[in-house]
């Protein structure tokens, strides 16, 4: 099976490592695994299997270049995102989408059709919702957020979730998905649950070399960003030694 990884950028972060680890993950199984980085910069990340096929589509070039792109920007970005705050995705994503597809094409003629593209996370594909195929399955990675007004979120979801193939990466964000679809009445084409790919391995293999700067007292360590969403509070609770906690 030939694959394509899908995600906005290979800066530090979950979602950006999960990406990594999925193509890494295809190719440890044989496939013929594919990551495409839709900007050039930061490249923080890489993919640790040397099979891995590694692309950039930096999207915000690739939309100056367009014939059309810049006036749309600026239109989008003096005009109608003020007028609609948080709606540039919105404006824009028209025309990413389709200059997405062409530079998949592109690949597809030096490479061959791809059988599965897996677009990581909603801040990738949102901002190219025009695009549409049905080899392609969107990965939620978070809740659904009602950061603005219901009738604006309504629209964004009919764009970007309608009579789409989606996976959530746990039964938390499918509930939370489920919830939204049915207050915006968004019938996706499809909806479970997989969750992220896990190179134990790896992780395995980091956790026994020597590291200086790991404390000989017992010690707590935090794999995540510490924000609202992560609760991570409640952990804290109920830790009987929270003082001796190291966060990362």
């Amino acid at each position: 099976m030939r694959t394509l990884v899908v995600i906005h950028s290979l800066k530090m972060g979950g979602m950006e490592r999960v990406a990594v680890n999925l193509a890494d993950a295809f190719a440890e199984e044989g496939h013929e695994s594919h990551l495409l980085a839709c900007r050039n910069q930061p490249n923080d990340l890489s993919p640790a299997n040397r099979a891995v096929h590694l692309h950039y589509f930096d999207q915000f070039q690739a939309l100056m270049k367009s014939v059309i792109g810049i006036p749309v920007f600026l239109l989008s970005r003096l005009l109608l995102g003020v007028l609609l705050p948080k709606s540039h995705f919105i404006w824009v994503g028209w025309l990413t989408g389709w200059l997405l597809k062409q530079h998949i094409a592109q690949l597809e003629k030096q490479f061959g059709r791809f059988d599965r593209v897996v677009f990581r996370g909603l801040g990738t594909f949102k901002y190219f919702w025009s695009f549409r195929d049905d080899r392609a399955v969107y990965v939620l990675e978070n809740v659904i957020h009602y950061d603005r007004p219901l009738w604006q979120k309504k629209w964004e979801w009919k764009l970007v979730f309608q009579n789409r193939h989606l996976a959530c990466v746990s039964s938390g964000v499918m509930e939370s998905a489920q919830e939204a679809f049915a207050k915006g009445d968004i019938e996706p084409t499809s909806l479970r649950v997989i969750t992220n790919p896990c190179p134990v391995e790896q992780i395995d293999a980091l956790a026994k070399e020597p590291d200086a700067d790991i404390p000989a007292e017992p010690y707590i360590l935090n794999v995540a960003r510490l924000v609202p969403q992560r609760a991570m509070s409640c952990f804290w609770r109920h830790t009987k030694n929270p003082e001796s906690a190291i966060s990362s």
